[in-house]
């Protein structure tokens, strides 16, 4: 594939396609036969190509001697197209928002679902589907260790990140109730969770360590994660009981966890 095809691909073509397309932007006009000799592609497949993108408005027709040419429309055409899907992909969300309603209404944890994930990609995906779907609001139960201050992680501290996320958790008006590790280096950070605006942190007494996983509950949705560079999974179980389960846990522990703000209060706010 070329630079010029695998640009149109990009933008949503197939690959016929943009294969098709890219020919024709080359040379045109041109018959089916000549676009299936220089694209590789069979005729049958070629004819439906190009209906598909006359269709799109990215290719003319026209006849010499009574034998059917296609040239492609040119790049105000493109334009054209992409404009017309921006604006259909607009409407499509705004459908899917008006949707919301219903899906919250749905017995949804009355069906168990279960999904793994892997990478940190995966990780980061899980979660912000965990902000998207939440109903709230209400408290997003939080139990970690300290991957965050990791260098990998560092992106979670950067400003994109923190806007979608408050975005999401604003949209839902969830707050966040964090668990962590005493650690010297949790308590090193109690003034930067003091900072942090709708989100409560407590730390774990000191017979009580977690290490390479996290925990995160949210309505009925449990997502654990671990944190093993040489395994980086996670498991997201959709399920009433078993969120009520770690619900409970968290709760436990939460009632007995020392407030981050004692911390820094007696740390001289460091």
């Amino acid at each position: 594939m070329n630079d010029l095809e695998e640009a149109l691909a990009s933008l949503g073509l197939t690959g016929h396609e943009a294969r098709v397309f890219a020919v024709l932007v080359r040379q045109s006009p041109a018959s089916a036969s000549q676009v299936a000799k220089t694209t590789g592609i069979s005729r049958s497949s070629v004819y439906t190509t190009l209906d598909a993108l006359v269709a799109k408005g990215l290719v003319g027709v026209s006849y010499q001697n009574e034998v059917k040419q296609f040239a492609a429309a040119g790049h105000d055409a493109l334009m054209d197209l992409m404009r017309r899907e921006r604006e259909l992909a607009t409407a499509r969300v705004a459908t899917a928002e008006e949707l919301r309603g219903q899906f919250a209404s749905a017995p949804i944890a009355a069906v168990p679902r279960i999904i793994f994930f892997e990478g940190a990609e995966g990780l980061q995906r899980v979660y912000l589907q965990m902000l998207r779907e939440a109903r709230g609001p209400g408290p997003m139960r939080i139990l970690r260790d300290e991957f965050v201050w990791r260098l990998a992680w560092s992106f979670v501290h950067e400003d994109p990140w923190r806007a979608k996320v408050r975005d999401l958790k604003a949209r839902s008006g969830l707050e966040t109730r964090l668990l962590v590790n005493g650690s010297a280096l949790e308590r090193e950070k109690a003034a930067h969770y003091e900072t942090r605006r709708g989100t409560k942190t407590r730390y774990l007494p000191e017979e009580v360590r977690l290490r390479r996983m996290a925990c995160y509950v949210l309505d009925d949705v449990v997502s654990l994660l671990s944190f093993d560079d040489q395994a980086m999974v996670g498991i997201r179980i959709a399920n009433r009981v078993f969120a009520e389960g770690f619900r409970t846990v968290f709760d436990a522990l939460w009632s007995t966890a020392q407030d981050s703000s004692q911390v820094s209060g007696s740390s001289g706010g460091r």
